[in-house]
């Protein structure tokens, strides 16, 4: 007995000690009341840090505590900027209220294991055995985390989640296209959005927590919204702007809106309680992505969720696949631009005269120029003045111009600047690619991608491109891998236009972006989508097992006259150079073994500025890396 009162002793010392040192990392402060709060008090908050409210005279014990948790890119400033009452309206309902900010632009699984050590001084703190979180943004995602992966499922009570993108969102798929970061970084995206696509959460994250035998979705309250141009906060601009581009990018008004950065299917998560029911067309839901979390706007809808019996509130059956029904298969009439890259243009089919382009870029005061491609190779000024017809909004780092293409004749065109830019082209009408995605899950086996082209029946698809570029870019955890390595593989299209791709080629496990690219005389169109691979005998590195490539290097890396090139192989290799687009450049073989050593003039290959794939394959075998010319 005394070895056993021991062995206990020197267990909960351990886990005490353990809960001392992580504690040690989490700053602990005190708010005045409310009415002694600056509204600049969020702006000077740091990372791992919690904020205890003052204790209400009218302090009801009966009233469960209330855990404010941030989203992705803010640490708690959202409950004290815009006129937020969030902590007012706690204090003044007689409860404890309690801020708490993890990190700024981390993924959720460190925000979710933070999270986890709070609650654990939270619960300690007030000596109560569970609170209820309210969380904005992604911070649902991370209090999924801390109640599932890192089991403080019993100290919650419930999730009052706003806005929460527990599906994704496609604004994080384009951002990890190669040859278009500039996306990402004015858009005010970071490395912790790679968690946020909608293939990492439906390939991956979800079916991990969704499946877990920890997972009590009847716990979840969820609140989504639509309006991402009806906001009157500090970043309603911005959202505008990011509901635009959600717009073309698959979460339009049809499949129930967003709030700028949220599609309305991907706010309800499976299972839980959605409490706007519908999206688009529902005055109720009408906030952008500031706005679900504002008082002003939500308290009288959020308050009742505290105490309500969990039982007592709504589950739509009808719902509970929402996400997987809207992704199930995923469309695209896109074509991509990038001032990175002069072998980026975009086609203006015949019949379709609808289009619209969306610039992302840095200021207001950029120019753009619209030019149609001649049979020879040349360009000539179009006469439409860009910047005379563009509505420009801005981003959280840039800005967004939207351009009405109408009545452009049918032709090649392209746009230049001297500024850096991204864009999006978009049409109503015309080619479209279809991609099934019913796998939706992750490959456990060698991925198989399937594509249809609708809407191309008047069409010669013997003249058809249909190329996927993957792109490894991230761990099942949704960290950043150290090198990314890229496929570049031909889908086989029949008559009918359905296209298939089956990846022989071993991958390791992790998250891929796949970039499909169709380009025809008459058209092309683009789609983003990716895939998450998680199989038993998955490769440990990008290479196959049983190798014949090994260290693929490119250098100099950006270039602007030649590259230099080492491999080394012990059969004859292929040597492979491709644009952006997939198309391929240039083609050499490499008959010797060993250590090689080639170099390629890249002005004699009349290279312009832009991304390039470097490919060298043997058999079955690819190496690829990536690289960019400069002028």
């Amino acid at each position: 007995m005394n070895t056993f009162k021991i062995s206990l002793a020197l267990f909960t010392y351990l886990v005490i000690s353990v809960c001392s040192l992580n504690a040690q990392n989490i700053s602990i402060n005190y708010l005045p009341t409310p009415q002694l709060v600056a509204p600049q008090y969020g702006q000077n908050i740091s990372s791992k840090s919690i904020h205890y409210g003052a204790t209400p005279a009218n302090l009801d014990p009966k009233k469960p505590v209330i855990v404010y948790v941030h989203g992705f890119s803010d640490l708690a400033g959202i409950w004290f900027g815009n006129n937020n009452q969030m902590y007012a309206n706690t204090y003044n309902a007689g409860q404890h209220a309690v801020f708490v900010a993890m990190t700024a632009g981390e993924g959720m699984w460190e925000n979710g294991e933070i999270l986890a050590d709070m609650l654990d001084i939270i619960t300690e703190h007030y000596g109560v055995e569970q609170v209820v979180i309210v969380a904005h943004s992604n911070g649902g995602k991370a209090s999924e985390v801390a109640m599932i992966t890192e089991n403080r499922r019993n100290k919650v009570s419930r999730v009052i989640s706003l806005g929460t993108p527990f599906s994704g969102t496609p604004l994080a798929n384009v951002a990890q296209i190669p040859g278009l970061n500039l996306i990402s970084s004015l858009i005010g995206l970071g490395g912790g959005m790679r968690t946020s696509t909608t293939y990492y959460m439906g390939g991956y994250a979800r079916p991990l927590l969704d499946w877990s035998w920890r997972n009590e979705p009847g716990k979840f309250v969820n609140f989504g919204a639509w309006g991402y141009n009806n906001g009157s906060n500090n970043l309603s601009l911005a959202l505008t702007a990011g509901g635009l581009v959600l717009n073309v990018l698959g979460a339009s008004g049809f499949s129930g809106g967003n709030d700028g950065v949220t599609p309305y299917w991907s706010s309800d998560r499976p299972n839980g309680r959605q409490q706007w029911t519908t999206g688009y067309g529902n005055p109720v839901s009408q906030f952008d992505h500031t706005g679900v979390a504002l008082s002003q706007n939500v308290w009288t809808s959020v308050e009742p969720m505290f105490s309500a019996p969990l039982s007592s509130l709504r589950v739509d059956q009808a719902k509970q696949n929402s996400a997987q029904i809207a992704n199930a298969k995923i469309t695209s009439k896109l074509q991509f631009l990038s001032s990175e890259d002069k072998n980026m243009s975009f086609i203006v089919e015949k019949s379709v005269r609808d289009l619209s382009l969306n610039i992302i870029h840095a200021s207001e005061d950029d120019v753009f120029e619209l030019r149609k491609m001649n049979l020879d190779g040349t360009a000539q000024i179009v006469d439409f003045n860009l910047n005379e017809l563009r509505e420009t909004l801005p981003l959280m780092e840039g800005k967004s111009s939207r351009i009405a293409l109408n009545n452009l004749s049918s032709g090649t065109y392209t746009i230049v600047s001297k500024s850096s830019f991204a864009a999006i082209v978009s049409n109503k009408k015309g080619v479209e690619l279809e991609y099934d995605n019913q796998h939706q899950f992750a490959f456990s086996a060698q991925p198989k991608l399937n594509v249809k082209l609708n809407h191309a029946t008047q069409y010669d698809l013997s003249k058809l491109s249909l190329k996927a570029i993957i792109t490894h870019e991230g761990t099942l955890k949704g960290e950043a891998v150290k090198t990314s390595s890229h496929l570049i593989e031909n889908f086989e299209v029949d008559a009918e236009g359905n296209a298939r791709l089956k990846i022989t080629q071993a991958l390791p496990n992790g998250v891929y972006n796949v970039l499909i690219h169709a380009e025809h005389p008459e058209f092309k169109k683009s789609l983003v989508t990716g895939f998450v691979l998680n199989q038993a005998a998955a490769v440990p590195a990008k290479k196959t097992v049983e190798t014949t490539l090994t260290s693929l290097s490119v250098y100099p890396n950006p270039a602007k006259d030649f590259i230099q090139i080492s491999f080394e192989n012990d059969q004859a290799a292929q040597v492979n150079l491709y644009d952006i687009n997939g198309r391929m450049l240039h083609q050499q073989m490499v008959q010797e073994t060993g250590q090689q050593q080639l170099q390629l003039d890249l002005n004699q290959l009349e290279l312009s500025q832009g991304t390039y794939f470097l490919e060298v394959q043997i058999g079955a075998e690819k190496m690829t890396e990536i690289f960019v010319k400069i002028p």
